[in-house]
């Protein structure tokens, strides 16, 4: 989801064109997930962060993915056990 950037940043590259922030999700990256577990999981609201674009970049440029999670880890999550 795309919304409006809450930090605003002088540094941002964005800044020309209009600064945003956009969903961040945790688990990553998303040709990981592939199922209807593995994507109904990764979308998780717990697993999702919506901030600004430009940290969302700095994000997957500089932090090694986390590792995926078990099948079973994934269905207790989505079913909430």
């Amino acid at each position: 989801m795309v919304g409006e950037c809450n930090q605003q940043r002088t540094d941002c590259p964005y800044l020309e064109q209009g600064c945003y922030s956009d969903t961040h999700h945790e688990f990553f990256p998303k040709h990981k997930y592939r199922t209807k577990l593995e994507r109904a999981f990764r979308n998780l609201t717990a697993n999702t962060v919506q901030i600004c674009r430009a940290e969302h970049d700095e994000i997957h440029a500089t932090i090694r993915p986390p590792k995926k999670p078990s099948r079973q880890e994934m269905k207790r999550a989505v079913d909430g056990t």
